[in-house]
């Protein structure tokens, strides 16, 4: 066995708080002179510790941990930083009884692991390092403690237990690494930066290369992405603790928002009840961390943290979900209060108007705007929840995959696993699946009752654009009625009854044939004539120009026969002639213009103008009185003013020449 250096153990010295490792037997190539290699390489399994901590002070720190959690550098180790994440290390059991000779002491045979790297091979001839030299980076955890030996200041041995929790079938495939170039940390201006293997790792050192190399040997050391490699086990309590603490804010919370009465102060609660789950998750991690790494440890801290963590996310899904339904609920009443508000104005206006003005603007804008975010939020809560789904699909498919497929590596991150001694990845995955498979049964309900409220929504836009789109048909089918129709006949007043039986349906309601005939029959009753003009005010509302050109002859020429069936004259052609009769009366004494509807009309059907005394004409005249006259019956104490002045306008003009 190679003598210890003396140096090494004046260095050791300074670090008497701190555990030492020796392995057995010193590497292969310490007897060849320096064969730098870096990352991991076939360095001892088998390493000794030496600590002035008592065992039981070993037991409760989880192993034996470093002084520090920043220090990175191998080199300010070894020259007594006081921030160092190193434990020091020898390959040799003679060196193991040198080390802090005189005190008492605990030596340990420990079982290497990745992250233990040779010393002399990351500092080479810069530092006067024995070949037996190692460091432990992050520290020496319970459950690779073979035996303590207790010894005295005498350097007798005075007892050697075996370590109960130690786990041969985790540590066994593991031994010590070689060296980490980028680990060293010389100084900035030191020579040997200046120098290989040292200056090709200039670029890739420190913070960064430490992780670097943590990561590429996570699952052996349990390394979650940072310092302290190794907690104190006694942390477990008070995490389950802080967990049970932060599920009652969270229960709390969920309380107090469902009973809410606005959204508002739901998502307060839901911003009370995050901070707390998010300390929950960062517990229930460092209990995953010490259930794993801590063999002692019954993994039912964590099976009980796990559940509560359940609870915990299902009341978070409740508060969320039930505020944004809450919320979907405000907008909806919104947009109906809007959309009355926008009926009133509308009804002011009257029909074959827009409602003008900043207020029915905004009012509409207002409408619009709601139903978009009522739309935006269903769509967000549903991707949300298909989201979960396709997790759950996903989390599933890796079940039939092997433990090493990209699939399950994939997922390593989001997934808590508690390593291979706890349990199998299979294990992690079904936890995960458990989780979102709950919070999807909390969101369906909710989203169950989003649906029909945006529908509801939308059906009022259909309404509103609806009633404008009828508005507008009826004041375009109006100036047509003014050119092909007398005023005061029947086909005209019809069209005005329907302004007055759209008024009495709200605005969001169904402009339909069924409604207007309901309408009708408050208003007219449900005489035959009545009947004809709530079907004529339907057409108003509905009908395309055309259409509605062809409607209103065909109208008026029914409207005649109707009412004078025992007239001889009315035979053959005579509707035809009838109406276009009509509307000739309807021009009073004007001239027809060339490019009126009125003379297209009659050049197309090759009926000229009548005189008053044309015996055709007072048969028209005769019928247009009939028509008002029952109208105006049917119409009883409703009254159409518009209609009897109409009518007077009719017999006003008798005995003048159409035009």
């Amino acid at each position: 066995m190679r003598p210890f250096s003396s140096l090494l153990v004046s260095a050791l010295l300074l670090f008497q708080q701190t555990s030492f490792v020796f392995a057995v037997p010193p590497p292969a190539s310490s007897s060849g002179g320096l064969k730098p290699r870096a990352g991991p390489a076939a360095g001892p399994k088998l390493v000794w510790v030496v600590t002035t901590l008592s065992v039981g002070d070993i037991k409760g720190a989880g192993g034996v941990l470093p002084r520090g959690n920043t220090g990175w550098s191998l080199w300010a180790h070894y020259h007594g930083a006081e921030d160092s994440v190193w434990v020091s290390a020898t390959a040799s059991e003679e060196a193991s009884r040198m080390i802090l000779s005189g005190k008492a002491r605990t030596v340990m045979l420990v079982h290497a692991g990745p992250n233990c790297i040779s010393d002399l091979e990351t500092l080479g001839r810069h530092v006067p390092v024995d070949a037996d030299a190692y460091s432990f980076l992050g520290g020496v955890r319970s459950g690779q403690i073979i035996r303590y030996m207790t010894m005295s200041k005498n350097n007798e041995v005075i007892r050697t237990v075996e370590n109960e929790f130690y786990t041969p079938g985790f540590y066994e495939p593991l031994r010590a690494s070689g060296g980490q170039y980028g680990l060293a940390g010389f100084p900035i201006d030191h020579v040997a930066l200046t120098e290989l293997p040292w200056s090709a790792a200039i670029l890739q050192t420190g913070p960064a290369a430490l992780k670097l190399f943590m990561d590429s040997i996570a699952e052996s050391v349990g390394w979650h992405g940072a310092m302290p490699l190794i907690d104190k086990p006694g942390l477990v309590f008070t995490a389950g603790v802080n967990i049970f603490k932060d599920l009652e804010v969270i229960e709390k919370a969920e309380n107090v928002a469902l009973r809410a009465s606005k959204s508002a102060k739901a998502f307060d609660q839901f911003v009370t009840a995050q901070d707390a789950y998010k300390s929950a998750e960062s517990n229930l991690w460092r209990v995953a961390r010490l259930v794993s790494d801590t063999t002692f440890l019954s993994r039912e801290y964590y099976d009980r943290a796990w559940q509560m963590m359940l609870t915990a996310a299902k009341a978070m899904t409740n508060i969320q979900w039930g505020a944004n339904t809450q919320q979907a609920a405000e907008l909806l009443e919104k947009i109906h209060s809007d959309s009355k508000e926008l009926q009133k104005l509308a009804e002011e206006h009257g029909m074959g108007e827009k409602a003008t003005g900043e207020r029915a603007t905004s009012l509409t804008s207002s409408v619009m705007t709601n139903v978009q975010s009522l739309e935006e939020l269903l769509d967000r809560l549903t991707d949300e929840n298909e989201k979960n789904t396709m997790q759950v699909e996903e989390l599933q498919k890796t079940l039939r995959f092997g433990k090493d497929s990209p699939q399950v590596r994939r997922l390593n991150e989001g997934i808590q696993w508690l390593g291979k001694y706890r349990e199998g990845k299979e294990k992690a995955i079904e936890r995960a699946v458990a989780k979102h498979d709950a919070i999807i049964q909390v969101q369906n309900p909710y989203l169950e009752k989003l649906k029909p409220m945006v529908h509801e929504a939308r059906e009022v836009v259909k309404a509103i654009d609806a009633e404008v789109q009828s508005r507008e048909t009826f004041a375009r089918n109006m100036e047509t009625l003014k050119h092909l129709a007398p005023e005061g006949s029947y086909v005209q007043t019809g069209a005005l009854v329907a302004l007055s039986l759209l008024s009495s349906i709200a605005v969001g309601g169904a402009l339909t044939l069924a409604s207007l005939k309901q309408a009708g029959v408050t208003m007219l009753g449900s005489g035959t004539m009545a009947q004809r003009i709530v079907l004529l005010a339907h057409r108003t509302l509905t009908s395309s120009a055309d259409e509605f050109q062809r409607l209103v002859l065909n109208e008026m020429g029914v409207a005649v026969e109707d009412v004078a069936p025992d007239v001889p004259q009315v035979r053959g052609n005579t509707r035809l002639n009838l109406a276009v009769g009509q509307v000739e009366l309807g021009a009073a004494s004007q001239q027809l213009s060339p490019e009126s509807p009125q003379a297209e009309l009659a050049k197309r059907t090759k009926i000229y103008r009548w005189q008053d005394d044309d015996e055709d004409g007072k048969i028209v005249s005769r019928a247009v009185s009939l028509v008002m006259e029952q109208i105006l019956a049917e119409a009883g104490r409703h009254g159409f003013e518009l209609a009897r002045r109409g009518m007077e306008l009719a017999q006003a003009k008798k005995g003048h020449t159409s035009g």
